[in-house]
């Protein structure tokens, strides 16, 4: 069974003191975190999943039920998923480097390659 929730650390603050959520993802005994972009002041303000005591808690717990929600349905499209750690998982639902499109600002990101999206990209 796979659980998928939101957690808050004030232990992870980045340099404006703020705490970001993320979603964890618990499999097979193991436990991965994929940020999610929504920061609060405080751990105390995230109660049983939901955003409490901020001015827009309605709009921030509506984008975290959507985050929640697409995570859930990435996990769920995958054929196996019982033999599946977290990290594996977290692997196969994150978009890699390899699904990566040619865009300009892939181009732009290596502006002295020849070739923006790497030879060991068309390796067999």
């Amino acid at each position: 069974m796979i659980n998928i929730y939101p957690v808050a650390h004030n232990s992870r603050k980045n340099k404006e003191g703020l705490t970001q959520i993320r979603i964890a993802i618990y499999a097979n005994g193991q436990t991965r975190y994929i940020p999610s972009g929504i920061y609060l002041l405080d751990q105390s303000q995230l109660v049983d999943g939901n955003i409490v005591n901020h001015p827009d808690a309605k709009r921030l717990n509506d984008t975290l039920r959507r985050l929640i929600n697409k995570t859930r349905f990435n996990i769920d499209i995958l054929d196996y998923t019982y033999g599946l750690t977290a990290a594996e998982i977290v692997r196969l639902i994150s978009p890699g480097e390899a699904q990566k499109p040619l865009t300009l600002g892939v181009i732009l990101e290596n502006p002295g390659s020849d070739d923006p999206l790497g030879q060991s990209r068309f390796a067999p």
